[in-house]
């Protein structure tokens, strides 16, 4: 019995591994039938795709091709053909503008070296190979044609003149629209889509040499004169702010960035800024001064809680007062130095405020800056913002500071 249900076995695995051989044969046989027949009609076996879900349904049938068969796939196997071809013709453009990019980045690296204008907006290399004259020089008789130094320098001047027209009238444009609360503009989207001509910005783009026309590029500040970068946008209240300051110093808010002087001052005393400074510093210095108190103000505890009833939050950067807070120096004038703050508080670096740390609500403490760097810092903070002299007790250690009051002991 035991040998009976053995052979019984070897005999319905030998019959399964015929059936599967056949089936093979079978399918082998239809798709050398097929690739026959096409071969006959012109087709080359390179035209076949290798990878194609259709095309192996189509020919890996065991079903043997009758003429009603072939007539029912031949116009599906020639689609497909058709698609295929495509395909590598556009996968062999691809690499080939691929090989353009690279020649013109070579190119125009090159070009970069020889710019001496500061003044001229330029494109990173993404947003050059977009350009309607770089575009149409890569892809000249299906980007067949290598990018030479003679071929680039052919347009690339006018490249660089239509980038200019497009992104200062896209930075003008940018100014006169509200401002978000992060950089909101992409050079990438909308390209193209803007309807306003150079013609209709050249009487807008004069405002982009105003001393009040400052973008934040990349988390850094910086003029539109300056060399481009991938993401610009317009910090919130940062025209405002800036038209303020220009107005404290007895200059007009369309003055150019190139006019104003350069020894300005804030009188703020604080420790890193008590030296003349660019106007831009100048600006961003007092802009985050202002956004501190703000944030402070609009995140604190109920004003009625005993805690906050005699702590003090002072706007030394006020905006809306009219003494000013900074001072334009003359050609003939010296800025005094500075009184040196002085302290005899023993703390170490990076140190919290209590009275802020009271003050503001748990949930928004991640969004305001508390943390100051040195006890110079700190001190200089307590007297300007809560106008208190600070004690020891008045600073809460932050959990960097462990490590500083380790050192010091």
């Amino acid at each position: 019995m035991l040998q009976h249900g053995k052979a019984v076995h070897e005999w319905e695995e030998r019959m399964r591994r015929e059936q599967y051989d056949e089936g093979v044969r079978a399918q082998n046989k239809r798709k050398a039938s097929i690739e026959q027949k096409l071969l006959e009609m012109g087709y080359q076996i390179s035209d076949f795709p290798k990878w194609s879900y259709d095309w192996s349904r189509l020919l890996g049938q065991p079903r043997e091709l009758t003429p009603r068969i072939w007539k029912q796939i031949q116009p599906k196997l020639l689609l497909i053909i058709a698609c295929e071809k495509q395909r590598k013709l556009a996968h062999a453009l691809r690499t080939r503008m691929d090989m353009r990019k690279a020649e013109v980045k070579q190119q125009y690296q090159l070009y970069l070296k020889d710019v001496l204008d500061d003044k001229l907006l330029l494109p990173n290399i993404w947003e050059l190979v977009i350009l309607p004259e770089v575009k149409a020089l890569m892809s000249e008789e299906e980007a067949t044609i290598e990018v030479t130094r003679e071929r680039f320098m052919g347009v690339v001047s006018q490249a660089v003149d239509t980038f200019n027209l497009e992104e200062r009238a896209r930075l003008v444009k940018m100014l006169q629209e509200p401002a978000l609360r992060i950089p909101d503009y992409n050079p990438y989207e909308g390209r193209g889509k803007d309807t306003t001509t150079p013609m209709d910005a050249e009487g807008d783009v004069e405002k982009l040499n105003h001393a009040t026309s400052i973008f934040s590029c990349s988390r850094r500040k910086f003029h539109p004169d300056a060399p481009r970068r991938p993401v610009v946008g317009v910090l919130e209240n940062i025209v405002d702010t800036a038209s303020v300051v220009l107005k404290m110093l007895g200059l007009s808010s369309h003055t150019a960035h190139t006019e104003v002087p350069k020894k300005v001052v804030c009188l703020c005393g604080r420790p890193d800024f008590q030296q003349p400074a660019e106007f831009l510093e100048l600006v961003v210095h007092i802009k985050e001064e202002v956004r501190w108190y703000k944030q402070t103000m609009s995140n604190r505890r109920n004003p009625s809680e005993p805690t906050d009833q005699e702590i003090t939050i002072h706007n030394d950067h006020d905006l809306s007062i009219e003494n000013p807070f900074v001072k334009l120096l003359l050609d003939d004038e010296t800025l005094l130095p500075p009184d040196s703050i002085t302290h005899n508080l023993d703390l170490p670096n990076c140190i919290e405020c209590r009275f802020c740390v009271q003050l503001i609500t748990p949930h928004s403490r991640s969004s305001i800056s508390l943390v100051h760097q040195t006890a110079t810092d700190f001190v200089h903070h307590v007297r300007t913002k809560h106008q208190v002299e600070p004690t020891n007790e008045d600073a809460s250690y932050s959990h960097n500071s462990a490590a500083t009051l380790d050192d010091k002991q």
